[in-house]
């Protein structure tokens, strides 16, 4: 059986759930601009060969942008057949489809050409979040999420354009839910070792463990970071720029990026707490970010539902 592509995935999810043919699809995502020897990308929709090796079936980043006409005319294009095709309760529908039932399944098949399938589940859950004057709008940047990255092959690029049209076109940006930390503080020791965070959920380790970048920029941890050693696998609470972690003169330091909810980190040794970085809406006027050493088996926790447990690994 043929490995999915985001774009075949994406052509074969338009096909069952809008009723879109391969070739209607093309002529609404495809431009009409001549690029290819005098010839539109859209002209071509009707040869075939063309639309199934070369649009269908290409491989994520093989397509250039300019292919295709702006996400936010062609989301709003689909999303409109979607409402016109499955009639009353269609917007519901179409929410349940992108932010649940094909979430899955997508994700996967982002995961099997090595894309950030957590960086585009973390933004389905700031697009579920956002407030919106209509429900409408907030299909349409699922669908317009969906369709980028599946295009593109690229979530950081798709979440750039799906916040644009937010902002630009909806009045509202992809903020963070605000929540309570009520943690104390207490100071931290610190020795020359390589660190790692594996996230903690329910009292348990899950998933991998995130080796920490050794480099002068450190490794950012965000639900939208698109840093080259980005940990993403956070919750949505925390902000899309969250927690910087790096190593200077033998010491690992963490420290604030103005997130919204904040960071603790709770000792490995006493089970005290120390506030990294308080909630914004408790830092005074005078309130500057500070590094603050972390040590393997602390905690840090990112916003009220996000923990990381620092392991040293060896080197």
């Amino acid at each position: 059986m043929e490995t999915a592509t985001p774009s075949s995935y994406m052509f074969a999810d338009l096909k069952c759930f809008a009723g879109l043919s391969n070739r209607d699809v093309a002529r609404i995502v495809l431009t009409d601009r001549p690029i290819l020897e005098g010839v539109s990308p859209r002209d071509r929709a009707d040869e075939r060969t063309f639309l199934s090796r070369e649009i269908v079936h290409a491989d994520p980043g093989y397509l250039p942008a300019t292919f295709f006409v702006p996400f936010d005319v062609s989301a709003q294009a689909v999303s409109g057949r979607m409402v016109a095709r499955l009639g009353t309760g269609a917007r519901i529908r179409i929410e349940e489809h992108y932010a649940r039932e094909t979430a899955g399944e997508f994700c996967a098949v982002l995961r099997a050409w090595g894309i950030n399938d957590t960086l585009y589940a973390n933004a389905l859950d700031r697009i579920s979040s956002v407030r919106l004057a209509s429900e409408q709008s907030r299909c349409t940047l699922y669908v317009l999420l969906f369709m980028a990255t599946a295009c593109l092959g690229d979530p950081v690029r798709a979440v750039e354009l799906a916040e644009r049209f937010a902002i630009e076109k909806l009045g509202s940006g992809f903020s963070t839910q605000t929540v309570e930390l009520g943690l104390g503080e207490r100071p931290i020791e610190q020795a020359d070792m390589r660190l790692g965070l594996a996230r903690v959920v329910g009292g348990k380790m899950t998933g991998a463990v995130h080796p920490l970048s050794c480099s002068a920029e450190g490794t950012v941890i965000g639900s939208l970071a698109a840093d080259g050693d980005a940990i993403v696998d956070v919750e949505n609470d925390v902000s899309r720029r969250h927690l910087c972690i790096w190593r200077e003169g033998g010491h690992w330091y963490a420290q604030g990026l103005d997130s919204t909810n904040g960071t603790a980190v709770v000792s490995g040794d006493d089970r005290g707490t120390r506030v990294i970085e308080p909630p914004r809406r408790r830092r005074g006027a005078g309130w500057r970010p500070e590094p603050c050493e972390i040590l393997p088996g602390d905690v840090l926790v990112l916003g009220a539902s996000t923990r990381f447990l620092v392991l040293e690994l060896a080197e």
